[in-house]
């Protein structure tokens, strides 16, 4: 087990004249493994826990044995023999799904096994008795529908959504979703393309790879075409997602693989722009590499503040393309020593020795290698964050770190690269910067900042522990009229610049800004069901999502009907809803689960403006109100957290 070393996890650097260098430290830290590698995962597995010191999980490619190496926390570690976890797999990949405070190991194989945390040093399989069925190539690990609870999505030729139903078990959900025509060779990855505060899929696929829009939890549209990141007609293995250019969307890159000795599948950049499309400047960025690649990273290797990409190559040199700042990267592999082991699968970067810079272990076919970053120049912040209502591993929230110089973005990856996974904290360069400010965007909707915090230490942000942010009192409500859609806003402490609407995540219209607004959509189609959301624009350059809701054009109709409910505040026992009914038209309310079955209804006279609606019965998860009548109906979503 871990020693319990009583270390303050503020290591104060400042600027070196060494030269960096990755340095090959698996004898000397006790990570050798024979055989032939295929995954790595950096995580805390083993008490004690919350000290920094990340475990590792390693495996062969043969099958012949599983290392579960425990961190010892002076830059060593132990091996682990009687952890009851006995599977090689293709890769392993953590999470909490139970939301312990433990992390389990999710193990992608010919059958998938769920290895869940007793916090005793011991683990133990439980994917039988939590549905997870069948086996798969690569587990993405992602709350689709921000219920607080981590689903599990199978790489494969036919991908499977499981669905945690918060009571630790599963359910399958691909085809509600609208996935049963998600298909994935090697790897993926789930990431917030739009910044609409839902996790996407980005599948890997030949001949043409899939972007899949989550369409707010309740379903998925595949938006391949129109974005323009399909990698078409190469080869690809691994994928990776980060902020390049810190613009504050996360941008693709992917490794592809061609038969020798042609190499012209070379790797691909995708530019996000903003989340509108996708643009291919690999070449115009110098990062095409040969087209000979396996894994891929986004990491900031120097801590200078700029994204730099990693890759490497099935019997070719490594590369790591060092961001220049301008659109442009330079490869420095070979002075940083890290062009070897090549054909590496499993992939995991951490700060294994809590010094600040990134570490990085690689499973491969030549070597199994721990490589310890030395002599890193940049300071740096390491974020640990810890969900309370949003999924204990916070898997899905996203961070902005600012300075006098620089904003940087990152959010919590449940499962990129080939093989592997990075260690959850989220590990910021900052050059020569030493104060900075944190935003946090949590999976449940809260926004929380942190001001004036001193650079280079490891920090644990839990959840509802900041300054809370984007809380402002914000109602947005649509009735039908005879010319369309009336939409209606009230927001209370706040000064905003301008409001945008969106209809089914496409702006509608930006208007200028007093602190009520009315604004009618005279487009929409009688009988279809569509999400209006209202979005802040501040001074500051901010956009803030405040509030959305579900609205239809059932009929023309000067009578005015509005439903008023809390979104997207969790209601726990009870939800008081509030409402307005045209004179003389009685109605009904009703909660919905997202498949569809209605679970209650309250009918309600003209003369009623609330109701309350006992909950107790319910589990966690995300529902629809519905609010109907003779002249239509309008429905919002309602998040039960316990």
């Amino acid at each position: 087990m871990k020693k319990t070393v009583l270390t303050l996890l503020i290591c104060l650097v400042g600027l070196t004249f060494a030269a960096q260098r990755f340095n090959n430290a698996t004898s000397s830290s006790g990570t050798t493994m024979p055989d032939i590698g295929q995954s790595a995962l950096f995580a805390d597995i083993f008490p004690p826990f919350g000290q920094g010191y990340h475990d590792l999980v390693a495996v062969s490619d043969w099958g012949s044995d599983i290392y579960l190496f425990s961190n010892d926390g002076d830059g060593t570690f132990t091996r682990e023999t009687s952890s009851g976890v006995t599977s090689s797999a293709y890769g392993y990949y953590t999470g909490d799904y139970n939301n312990d405070g433990l992390l389990d190991i999710f193990c992608a194989s010919g059958t998938v096994k769920l290895y869940e945390n007793n916090g005793d040093g011991t683990l133990t399989n439980v994917a039988g008795a939590a549905g997870l069925t069948g086996g798969t190539r690569k587990t993405l690990l992602l709350d689709y529908d921000n219920d607080g609870w981590l689903d599990v999505f199978y790489i494969g030729s036919s991908c499977r959504l499981f669905h945690n139903n918060g009571n630790e078990t599963f359910t399958e959900t691909t085809t509600a979703m609208g996935l049963s025509g998600a298909t994935a060779d090697f790897s993926g990855v789930a990431f917030d393309y739009d910044n609409d505060g839902y996790l996407d899929l980005y599948l890997l696929h030949e001949p043409v790879s899939q972007l899949w829009h989550n369409d707010g939890g309740t379903g998925f549209t595949n938006t391949t075409s129109a974005m323009g990141c399909g990698n078409n007609g190469l080869e690809p293995e691994g994928v990776d997602v980060g902020d390049y250019n810190n613009d504050g969307y996360l941008d693709i890159y992917i490794a592809n693989i061609s038969e020798q000795p042609w190499f012209d599948d070379d790797n691909r950049l995708y530019r996000n722009d903003a989340g509108t499309g996708f643009t291919d400047v690999t070449f115009a960025a110098g990062v095409e590499d040969i087209g000979d690649g396996r894994a891929t990273w986004f990491v900031d290797y120097n801590n200078d503040g700029l994204t730099d990409l990693f890759c490497t190559n099935h019997v070719s040199n490594n590369g790591m393309y060092r961001n220049n700042g301008d659109g442009t990267f330079t490869n420095v592999a070979s002075a940083l020593g890290i062009t070897n082991p090549w054909d590496s699968f499993g992939v995991s970067w951490c700060d294994y020795d809590t010094d600040g810079d990134l570490d990085i272990y690689m499973a491969g076919h030549f070597a199994n290698r721990l490589m310890r970053n030395d002599d890193c120049p940049g300071n740096y912040l390491v974020l640990q964050l810890e969900g309370t209502t949003s999924n204990f591993a916070a898997i899905g929230a996203k961070v902005r770190v600012s300075t006098a110089s620089l904003d940087r973005y990152d959010m919590i990856i449940g499962g990129s690269g080939l093989n592997g996974q990075d260690s959850l904290p989220l590990e910021f360069g900052l050059g020569t910067e030493t104060i900075a400010d944190i935003h946090v965007w949590w999976p449940s909707g809260l926004e929380e900042d942190y001001s004036d915090i001193a650079t280079n230490q490891h920090l644990t942000i839990v959840e509802g522990d900041g300054i809370h942010v984007g809380t402002e009192t914000a109602e947005l409500a649509a009735s039908s009229t005879e010319e369309g859609l009336l939409l209606s806003w009230q927001a209370e402490g706040i000064e905003p610049l301008a409001w945008r609407i969106s209809r089914d995540g496409v702006t509608l219209v930006e208007l200028s800004a007093p602190s009520t607004g009315n604004w009618l959509d005279i487009n929409p189609q009688i009988g279809v069901n569509y999400e209006y959301a209202l979005t802040v624009l501040l001074s500051s350059g901010e956009e803030r999502r405040l509030d959305s809701v579900f609205a239809r054009w059932e009929a023309p109709s000067t009578s005015e009907m509005t439903l008023f409910a809390p979104w997207p505040c969790p209601a726990i026992e009870r939800v008081e809803v509030s409402f307005l009914l045209p004179s003389s038209t009685p109605a009904r309310l009703s909660l919905y689960d997202l498949a569809g079955r209605r679970l209650t209804s309250l009918s309600l006279t003209p003369e009623t403006t609330s109701a309350t609606l006992e909950l107790t019965d319910y589990p966690s998860g995300v529902y629809l109100l519905r609010l109907s009548s003779d002249l239509g109906s309008m429905e919002q979503r309602l998040v039960i957290s316990r």
